[in-house]
């Protein structure tokens, strides 16, 4: 069984990620906020499937900017 904080992030190439993501309630905005924290990546939803699923976007977002650059590899240490 997945773990509930796992981010699995698939992409039309065949790669795999799985980040360990952490969410938490925030009151204040009354979201679920997911951070990860490495990457500086911060997303939230008002549920915590919208949460990830922001999420998600996110990171493909960062990712195809470093891939653009041509960075991918030194940020990920691949």
């Amino acid at each position: 069984m997945k773990s509930p904080n796992k981010i699995i992030v698939r992409s039309n190439r065949i790669v795999r990620i799985e980040l360990n993501v952490k969410f938490y309630y925030d009151t204040n905005c009354n979201e679920v906020v997911a951070r990860f924290e490495p990457l500086m990546i911060t997303t939230s939803g008002k549920e915590l499937s919208h949460a990830k699923e922001m999420f998600k976007e996110a990171f493909e977002l960062w990712l195809e900017t470093v891939n653009e650059d041509g960075s991918v590899r030194e940020v990920l240490e691949i």
